[in-house]
Parts: C-alpha cells; structure tokens; sequence
C-alpha cells in the first residue's frame, strides 16, 4: 500500500488559529459545525491547507490515536473500514449525512462501532508516532490495548 504523502511542515507555529472563528474551527476538527461552516470542500481544503499544522498539533497533543475529521479528508484521503452491521439503507443514510458525504463515525457515536476505531486503524497503518503511542499506551490504557481496543501484536513487542 502507497504511503499517505506527508504535507509540507511550517519551520514556527502561529497563533493565526485566532483568525477563524470558533465554528469554523470545528467544521476543520469535527466536521460538525454550529451556526458558521465552509460552504465547499474547496473552501475547507484551503482553511486545512493554511491551518492543517496547527490544529493537527494540538490535536495529537490533547488527543492522542486520533486525528480531526479535516485530516481524514484531506491528508489521510479515504475513511476507515465499515465494520459494522448496518443494513444498506441505514448506511446510505449515514453517508448522507456526513459533512461531505465522507464517514468519520468517531465524533458522534452510533450503537456499536460502524467504522474501525481509530487507533487500532492508524496504529496498524503505521501512521502513530512511538511517541504518541507510548502517550497512548501510558496515559490511557494498558500496553496491550491502543485506545481501549486489544492491539495486534507487533514485531519488537516482548514476549
């Protein structure tokens, strides 16, 4: 599989964040803004291109095996597996009414898991940092769990 090209990294972060309002902001991180939201995918393209850095930062800062909705988008470019048992029509409606018809069930919950957690998917990408995994691993859960989800052995793991 192709590895997900890496985006070019700002040398100094910025407070520019300051210069979006607060729902813009969350349509980047959640995908589900209040009142004010990016009214094409080329307008949320362009704010993730100018603030992706930023807000991706903190994110993996105070959240550690996820990543915002604008990253699933635009970087990573494709949703995580559906693994849930959702008859086709529920699906058709859930995609409906996803920000941009593009899953990312991780923000608002549904009864069960439809997508793959996110940690377990990106650990087994390889996309988590050791850092961040450890912070993970550390902070939150037992060595053998990634985010509350038993984690596929890996190679360099004791025995």
């Amino acid at each position: 599989m192709p590895a997900v090209p890496k985006r070019q990294r700002r040398q100094q972060p910025t407070d520019r964040l300051a210069d979006l309002s607060e729902d813009l902001l969350a349509d980047l991180r959640t995908g589900s803004p209040i009142f004010e939201r990016y009214e094409t995918i080329d307008d949320m393209r362009d704010a993730w291109e100018e603030f992706g850095d930023e807000i991706l930062a903190a994110w993996i800062v105070l959240q550690p095996g996820t990543r915002p909705f604008a990253w699933w988008l635009f970087d990573h470019g494709k949703e995580r597996p559906i693994i849930g048992d959702l008859p086709d029509f529920a699906l058709v409606c859930q995609r409906r009414d996803a920000r941009f018809g593009f899953l990312d069930t991780s923000i608002w919950l549904c009864p069960g898991y439809l997508q793959e957690p996110e940690c377990p998917y990106l650990e087994r990408m390889g996309i988590l940092s050791e850092e961040e995994l450890k912070r993970i691993q550390i902070e939150t859960y037992p060595s053998q769990y990634c985010c509350g989800v038993p984690r596929r052995k890996r190679p360099n793991d004791p025995q």
